[in-house]
């Protein structure tokens, strides 16, 4: 049917009411009513032009979008609403369908879509209403999507809906710089191990020179005095100045001073030795040092200890426990007069701590301010990482308490073997 105003044509079917799609040639009339009359295989169709609805307008479109199920996942209509998708790494496939809401001649809808950032021009089609894309590069799109009824007039207005991408994390923006910081770290790391490495066998080092300068180095001078005594007095080679007899004490002395030098290296050497960083093995070193100390002396000695066996100690705090005890068990038999002495260590997952008690004569505050060996306990505890306490009365006995930080201690860095064997080596040939 043709419209003058519109400078339009417009076509009816059977699904517009016709009595079939099929007319005989010859079978039309216009009737005086203004209305056409049409013959055809089933029957006569009469159309009234003046109350034929106006084509011109276009339908709307409406877009489903579904993802791996059949459930749809949003959905857009031109004029009214729009969509959003987004797909997550690992999700590949993204359908759409779409229908134009113009149900009077469904076959004779037209339709385009396009997706904007990968299509590059419009696809029409007829009978398809609907496209799949799928391994999209990440990023935003827009699908796009129109319709055109039979009179081929394009909607003016386009159902939209926003697709993102995600990308995988080894595409993202902060991926890359990620991974290049997480190298710097580890070669940092890597490098400041093996700094801290090399700084704890620095004070490995510094520990047995201090140890051998402070106990070896003073009783080799010692023994150097008595030396030359000793050299007065040999058999020709007296003097006007030197004719009084030798002093029964000096060889002596150079033999206790020796006996001495030789603990001490044996303290150092075992000190070092990684076999006897467990607290039992401490205090079994210190357990016969005491026993043997008081069986000589005629002192007994009462011995308690508790959780030991879970407490594993550095170079520092083994040797800073021992020589507090062989000091402290040493000025008892010297000074103290003590008939009892009692020993007991316990560890409570973090602090080990040492206490010796006696019920000796004791002494003032005024006598400990004048004893260097106190002095030097307290010097070793604090330099291990813990603090020695001194408790004493004229009389009444006293306690020496050391308590040592272990928990820190036990993030020791690399094990010694290696320095270990090199030292005991040089001792032993």
């Amino acid at each position: 049917m043709l419209n003058d105003s519109l400078k339009s044509m417009s076509a009816f079917f059977e699904a517009d009411g016709l009595q079939n799609d099929l007319f005989n040639t010859g079978s039309t009339l216009p009737l005086f009513s203004g209305e056409l009359a049409f013959g055809g295989a089933n029957g006569l169709s009469i159309v009234s032009p003046n109350i034929i609805n106006d084509r011109s307008s276009s339908p709307s479109v409406v877009v489903q979008v579904y993802k791996q199920s059949e459930k749809p996942v949003s959905r857009a209509v031109s004029k009214q609403e729009k969509g959003f998708i987004t797909l997550e790494p690992g999700e590949s496939r993204v359908r759409f369908e779409f229908a134009a809401l113009d149900f009077r001649f469904s076959r004779g809808n037209i339709y385009s879509y396009k997706l904007e950032g990968f299509d590059n021009d419009w696809t029409t089609t007829f009978s398809r209403r609907s496209v799949t894309y799928t391994n999209l590069a990440a990023g935003d799109y827009l699908f796009r999507v129109r319709a055109a009824g039979r009179n081929g007039i394009w909607s003016e207005q386009t159902a939209i809906v926003s697709l993102k991408v995600i990308p995988p994390i080894w595409m993202r923006w902060w991926f890359t710089p990620a991974i290049f910081f997480l190298l710097a770290m580890a070669v940092f790391a890597f490098y400041r191990s093996l700094l801290m490495r090399k700084l704890h066998y620095e004070r490995i080092r510094l520990q047995i020179a201090e140890d051998l300068h402070d106990e070896i180095g003073s009783g080799l001078a010692r023994i150097a005095v008595l030396s030359d005594i000793v050299q007065k007095y040999i058999p020709g080679k007296e003097t006007e100045g030197n004719k009084s007899d030798l002093p029964e004490q000096a060889p002596n002395r150079i033999g206790v001073i020796s006996r001495e030098l030789l603990d001490s290296i044996q303290d150092v050497v075992w000190a070092i030795d990684p076999k006897n960083d467990n607290a039992t093995n401490v205090f079994e070193r210190i357990q016969i040092f005491a026993t043997q100390l008081a069986e000589e002396n005629e002192i007994s000695i009462n011995i308690e200890t508790k959780n030991l066996e879970t407490c594993k100690l550095g170079l520092r705090n083994k040797r800073a426990i021992l020589l507090i005890a062989k000091e402290t068990f040493t000025n008892i038999i010297r000074h103290a007069e003590a008939k009892t002495i009692n020993l007991y260590l316990q560890f409570d997952g973090r602090n080990l701590e040492m206490k010796i008690s006696d019920d000796g004569i004791g002494f003032t505050e005024d006598h400990l301010a004048r004893v260097n060996g106190l002095h030097n306990m307290r010097r070793r505890a604090t330099s291990a990482n813990g603090e020695c306490l001194i408790s004493s009365k004229s009389g009444g006995g006293t306690v020496i308490t050391a308590r040592f930080l272990i928990a820190d201690e036990q993030k020791n860095y690399p094990n010694v073997r290696l320095m270990f064997r090199k030292i005991k080596s040089k001792f032993t040939t």
